[in-house]
């Protein structure tokens, strides 16, 4: 049975791709648990739609990323956040905040998916903070202080 994954399936393959399955596999796991689809015609049409329109989403979000860097260059990002003594700050900082620092003082929406954080940030200090989609990507300063 040939199926449409939907998500990133381990040993199988990845989200987009059309696969040739065994049909109690492909009934009873893939199609069963949201994994994938049947491989219609009708489905194979809306996935190509969906492919092209992410094609124009990351145009836009490039576009878009292009502009924050742009107005964040030689600016640094001042999150205010409560610390202890040590400089340990009582919760961690994700991309989800960054992002709303970056809307609240440059008055740019940047989306939180494209800021690219390796651990959340956990102690007061300065920060270069990587934006990275796929055809752009930059690194602006992050202040983040009591």
């Amino acid at each position: 049975m040939k199926v449409i994954l939907t998500r990133d399936v381990a040993r199988v393959g990845r989200a987009g791709e059309v696969k040739e399955l065994a049909d109690g596999y492909a009934n009873n796991f893939i199609i069963a648990r949201g994994l994938g689809l049947a491989a219609t015609p009708a489905n194979l049409q809306r996935v190509e739609q969906e492919r092209a329109a992410r094609g124009l989403d990351h145009k836009l979000e490039a576009a878009q990323v292009k502009q924050v860097l742009a107005a964040l260059k030689d600016k640094v990002v001042i999150i205010k956040a409560k610390a202890s003594e040590t400089g340990h700050l009582f919760a961690g900082l994700h991309e989800k905040e960054v992002a709303e620092a970056v809307q609240a003082q440059i008055n740019l929406v940047l989306d939180p998916t494209v800021i690219k954080l390796a651990d959340p940030i956990k102690t007061l200090g300065e920060y270069n903070i990587q934006i990275k989609t796929p055809t752009v990507g930059g690194v602006f300063k992050l202040s983040v202080q009591r």
